[in-house]
């Protein structure tokens, strides 16, 4: 498997672009739960209509699942962007003090 390097601005970049396909796919789902909601009132009646509704309840349901997670993964990317901010400034501090601990003898 490849090595795969990524910076903290790279990080927070796929953790926003994350939550824009997130956010794109709430938006999507909202509005085909009102069209069947709509269409349950007017053309799809009786138990087809219900059925429909049933299912889009359903979908909804593994949507708000599939939000949940992306939010834990969007969480641990935004963590480890962080981390590696603070890493990458605590060996920035630790490699310019070296010149002070050495000792010429």
């Amino acid at each position: 498997m490849a090595q795969i390097k990524a910076n903290a601005a790279q990080l927070h970049s796929l953790s926003h672009a994350m939550d824009e396909l997130s956010a794109r796919a709430v938006t999507a789902l909202q509005q085909y739960e009102d069209a069947v909601h709509q269409a349950s009132t007017a053309t799809l009646v009786g138990s087809a209509g219900q059925a429909n509704v049933v299912t889009t309840a359903q979908i909804k349901q593994a949507q708000i699942n599939v939000q949940n997670r992306f939010k834990q993964v969007n969480e641990m990317l935004r963590q480890a962007a962080g981390n590696f901010t603070n890493t990458d400034e605590d060996n920035h501090q630790r490699i310019a003090a070296l010149p002070s601990q050495l000792q010429w003898t």
